[in-house]
């Protein structure tokens, strides 16, 4: 899907096509046939260089149509496009810089191409403006699977896929701020929808064939710059938690690139809900910002298979987002059975804690995570180094009918200083992983020799614990140690929260 630029067209505050002798732009017959010269300019009123130009008939569909005619703006924003003798009629011109997410679209009307004396200046003076984003739920159009959804008179077409379907609305992004009255549906069975639309830029919409509803919130997020040049451009599925204002089982959030985020309600307090949600795939090179739109919409559930199991206990009067978690002391730890630990060999967990010094007392069998059965398993807890100042993960494998009690200790971290630690554990294989606060602190093999056995329960905290756990997650093992150090970054409290703007 080809990505538009929008441009605004004015005179004397209209947007439309101008004549004026003038102005610039030049509407006349040359030897390879009649030509459109115009200026492009950014919203700050500099030029816009290296921008895309279009001309194409006025009802335009990208999937089938032709492009009659580009160029490309000059350093200066200036351009032409030879219309190679076009017919006299109706057409739109179309400007697109794709790296900048802005459009435009107008329309011009031609007269007869083969004319000695074409016709009067005509100006075309563009300025840049942010694109708009539409949510089209499949409950307002006949959708489908594998059907081309495109928007008449413009660039913008989707491929509808399965995921679409699923989540219960297809988004069209890219769009010049315009009004719009048809969508064409190429299928099995073509179908063109009438609609009315006014669209207005840089918003994101959900939209019926009558209206387009402005998005209900819209939040950002600008992660840090420490140290990103380590991490790869790319991450898929990275999750994080967010409060909204809103019950819905699965709000439909949309960010600027025009992804679904698929989202799941944990828990919900007065009028106020707190949420997991997944960006599909994020890019740390182009942009670490992310904006994202709550829209006046409900998507089907999704399937968070990646995420295991997780456990946030976060409440509205936190102070931030991982304060207030839950408070073991003398509260009974949570336990989980009917659960299988590690599948196909592979485990990984992360979670904040935040300890002081006398959160676990001398006792080096009070743990934070338990995964034990039948002697074997896997036991996150206090050490004797640093004077019981430290925690690390201890193993348990068999070999044939033989213990082996792994007395290494993977991970030592000296952390019961009352601040908040991100602790994250991958075993796959034989290797293990240990991280403390987005850094890999122990990267080794271990004996594994017959395995862990079969765990089917766990335990997080201990009765005798001091202290407080939050945003436990239990994933499928197939993470590597940057994608759970983009988990560290989207969550750490350092952050600035996921604000309403």
């Amino acid at each position: 899907m080809m990505k538009i630029l929008w441009l605004s067209i004015f005179c004397a505050g209209i947007f439309t096509a101008c004549s004026n002798s003038d102005h610039a732009g030049v509407l006349s017959e040359t030897e390879s046939g009649e030509s459109i010269a115009g200026m492009l300019f950014t919203e700050a009123g500099t030029p816009a260089a290296k921008a895309a130009v279009y001309i194409v008939r006025e009802d335009f569909n990208a999937a089938h149509d032709t492009i009659l005619a580009e160029s490309k703006t000059a350093e200066d924003g200036s351009f032409v496009l030879e219309t190679q003798k076009l017919s006299a009629g109706n057409y739109s011109v179309l400007f697109e810089n794709a790296d900048e997410n802005l459009a435009a679209k107008t329309a011009i009307t031609l007269g007869d191409g083969n004319a000695k004396n074409f016709g009067d200046t005509l100006n075309i003076s563009a300025t840049i403006l942010p694109t708009a984003t539409v949510a089209i739920p499949f409950s307002e159009m006949p959708l489908d699977a594998g059907d081309t959804l495109c928007l008449t008179g413009t660039l913008v077409c989707k491929n509808i896929t399965a995921s679409d379907k699923q989540n219960g609305v297809v988004i069209l992004s890219g769009i010049p701020a315009a009004e719009y009255n048809r969508l064409e549906i190429f299928g099995e069975e073509s179908e063109s929808v009438s609609v009315s639309w006014k669209i207005e830029s840089g918003s994101t919409f959900v939209a019926n064939k009558d209206d387009a509803n402005a998005a209900a919130h819209t939040f950002s997020r600008t992660l840090a710059d420490l140290n990103f040049g380590k991490l790869p451009n790319t991450l898929d599925s990275v999750p994080f938690s967010i409060w909204l204002l809103t019950n819905a089982n699965h709000p439909l959030l949309v960010n600027e690139m025009g992804d679904v985020l698929p989202s799941e309600k944990i828990y919900a307090a007065g009028d106020s809900s707190l949420y997991r949600v997944i960006i599909p795939q994020f890019n740390y090179a182009e942009n670490r910002m992310q904006k994202i739109s709550q829209l006046n919409a409900e998507i089907s559930a999704y399937s968070f298979n990646r995420i295991r199991y997780a456990a946030p206990w976060d409440s509205l009067t936190s102070a931030g987002i991982f304060a207030g978690g839950k408070e073991f002391g003398n509260v009974t730890p949570d336990s989980v059975s009917n659960f299988e630990i590690f599948q196909d060999g592979k485990f990984a967990i992360s979670f904040w804690m935040k300890l002081d010094k006398n959160a676990f007392g001398k006792d080096s069998s009070v743990a934070l995570f338990t995964a034990m059965q039948d002697s074997l398993g896997f036991v996150i807890r206090q050490n004797r180094f640093n004077n019981y100042k430290s925690i690390g993960v201890e193993l348990f494998v068999n070999a044939d009918t033989v213990l082996i009690s792994d007395t290494t200790i993977y991970g030592s971290a000296k952390i019961l200083d009352g601040n908040w630690h991100y602790y994250a554990v991958i075993l796959r294989g034989d290797h293990i992983h240990v991280m403390l606060d987005g850094k890999v602190i122990h990267n080794t093999d271990f004996n594994l020799a017959k395995g862990f056995g079969k765990l089917e329960n766990f335990v997080i905290g201990d009765s005798r614990l001091n202290g407080i756990v939050d945003e436990l997650k239990i994933y499928d093992g197939t993470q590597d140690t940057l994608w759970m150090r983009s988990v560290y970054e989207m969550e750490r409290p350092e952050q600035n929260p996921w604000n309403e703007i």
